[in-house]
Protein backbone atom coordinates (compact mmCIF):
# COMPACT_ATOMS: atom_id res chain seq x y z
CA UNK A 1 0.00 0.00 0.00
CA UNK A 2 1.48 3.33 -0.76
CA UNK A 3 0.95 6.23 2.18
CA UNK A 4 -0.33 9.61 1.21
CA UNK A 5 0.13 10.75 5.09
CA UNK A 6 2.75 9.70 8.11
CA UNK A 7 2.32 9.57 11.63
CA UNK A 8 5.75 8.85 13.46
CA UNK A 9 4.59 9.03 17.62
CA UNK A 10 1.27 6.98 18.46
CA UNK A 11 0.32 10.21 20.67
CA UNK A 12 0.00 11.97 17.26
CA UNK A 13 -3.13 13.56 16.30
CA UNK A 14 -2.05 14.77 13.36
CA UNK A 15 -0.40 13.46 10.27
CA UNK A 16 1.50 14.81 7.91
CA UNK A 17 0.72 14.86 4.02
CA UNK A 18 3.43 13.49 2.04
CA UNK A 19 1.37 14.56 -1.33
CA UNK A 20 -1.14 16.49 -2.35
CA UNK A 21 -4.91 15.18 -1.64
CA UNK A 22 -8.56 16.25 -2.69
CA UNK A 23 -11.34 16.64 -0.93
CA UNK A 24 -13.04 13.40 0.30
CA UNK A 25 -10.27 11.21 -1.20
CA UNK A 26 -9.47 8.58 0.95
CA UNK A 27 -5.69 8.91 2.72
CA UNK A 28 -3.96 5.83 3.89
CA UNK A 29 -1.74 6.84 6.75
CA UNK A 30 1.69 5.31 7.31
CA UNK A 31 3.90 5.15 10.40
CA UNK A 32 2.99 4.35 13.77
CA UNK A 33 -0.20 4.80 12.89
CA UNK A 34 -1.27 2.42 10.09
CA UNK A 35 -5.27 2.99 9.00
CA UNK A 36 -7.04 5.44 6.22
CA UNK A 37 -8.95 8.67 6.74
CA UNK A 38 -10.77 11.12 3.90
CA UNK A 39 -9.78 14.39 3.55
CA UNK A 40 -12.44 17.02 4.02
CA UNK A 41 -10.81 19.24 2.06
CA UNK A 42 -7.85 20.07 -0.45
CA UNK A 43 -4.63 19.71 1.97
CA UNK A 44 -1.28 20.68 -0.38
CA UNK A 45 1.74 18.55 0.64
CA UNK A 46 3.50 18.83 3.65
CA UNK A 47 0.32 20.26 5.54
CA UNK A 48 -1.03 18.53 8.11
CA UNK A 49 -4.50 16.24 8.48
CA UNK A 50 -6.23 15.52 11.30
CA UNK A 51 -6.28 11.68 12.42
CA UNK A 52 -9.45 11.87 14.90
CA UNK A 53 -11.65 14.99 16.54
CA UNK A 54 -9.50 17.34 18.40
CA UNK A 55 -11.92 19.64 20.27
CA UNK A 56 -11.72 23.39 20.54
CA UNK A 57 -8.21 23.95 23.33
CA UNK A 58 -7.21 20.55 22.21
CA UNK A 59 -3.34 19.90 21.76
CA UNK A 60 -1.72 19.62 18.53
CA UNK A 61 0.41 16.52 18.71
CA UNK A 62 3.06 15.83 15.78
CA UNK A 63 6.25 13.21 16.09
CA UNK A 64 4.72 12.95 19.62
CA UNK A 65 5.32 16.75 20.75
CA UNK A 66 2.51 19.27 21.65
CA UNK A 67 2.82 21.90 18.46
CA UNK A 68 0.04 23.79 19.26
CA UNK A 69 -3.45 24.38 20.25
CA UNK A 70 -6.36 23.92 18.44
CA UNK A 71 -8.68 27.17 17.87
CA UNK A 72 -11.84 25.48 17.30
CA UNK A 73 -13.00 22.03 17.04
CA UNK A 74 -11.43 20.15 14.37
CA UNK A 75 -12.60 17.07 12.76
CA UNK A 76 -10.97 14.32 11.06
CA UNK A 77 -9.77 14.60 7.74
CA UNK A 78 -9.51 18.24 8.06
CA UNK A 79 -6.62 20.48 7.23
CA UNK A 80 -4.55 21.48 10.19
CA UNK A 81 -3.26 24.83 9.65
CA UNK A 82 -2.60 28.72 11.22
CA UNK A 83 -6.45 29.36 10.20
CA UNK A 84 -6.83 26.62 13.34
CA UNK A 85 -4.02 26.31 15.61
CA UNK A 86 -2.71 28.68 17.76
CA UNK A 87 0.62 28.50 19.37
CA UNK A 88 2.04 27.04 23.11
CA UNK A 89 3.50 29.07 25.95
CA UNK A 90 6.79 27.52 27.13
CA UNK A 91 6.01 24.22 28.19
CA UNK A 92 3.93 23.30 25.93
CA UNK A 93 0.58 23.12 27.82
CA UNK A 94 -1.79 26.54 27.57
CA UNK A 95 -2.87 28.27 24.66
CA UNK A 96 -0.66 31.97 23.81
CA UNK A 97 -1.69 34.71 23.03
CA UNK A 98 -3.94 35.95 19.96
CA UNK A 99 -1.75 36.33 17.15
CA UNK A 100 0.74 33.69 18.31
CA UNK A 101 0.73 30.37 16.09
CA UNK A 102 2.62 26.98 15.46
Amino acid sequence: MKFQAIALHEKDNVGVLLEDVKKNQCVPIGGRQKHEIAARDDIRFGHKIALMDIPQGGIIQKYGHPIGVATQKIFAGEHVHIHNVGGLRAGGKSPAGKGERA
